[in-house]
């Protein structure tokens, strides 16, 4: 059983935004906290804190040395 997907809970990650989905002055990526891994689908979630909901991404770059939270 392969494990190297399964990140450290909580640690500091950057999703990729999509290039239809940005501008050119606007960052490739977004800072974030990564929650968990779907059940049903390829990717991680990771909470979209200004639309408030949890929205789901395949191309994540984590820093598990460094944890953030929101509360």
């Amino acid at each position: 059983m392969n494990c190297a997907y399964v990140k450290v809970f909580g640690c500091v990650a950057f999703a990729l935004i999509p290039e239809p989905h940005r501008n050119k002055p606007e960052p490739r990526a977004k800072l974030c906290v990564f929650v968990g891994l779907p059940r049903n689908q390829k990717g991680y979630r990771i909470p979209n804190t200004i639309e408030n909901r949890i929205i789901y991404n395949r191309y994540v770059t984590f820093k598990e040395d460094t944890c953030r939270s929101y509360a």
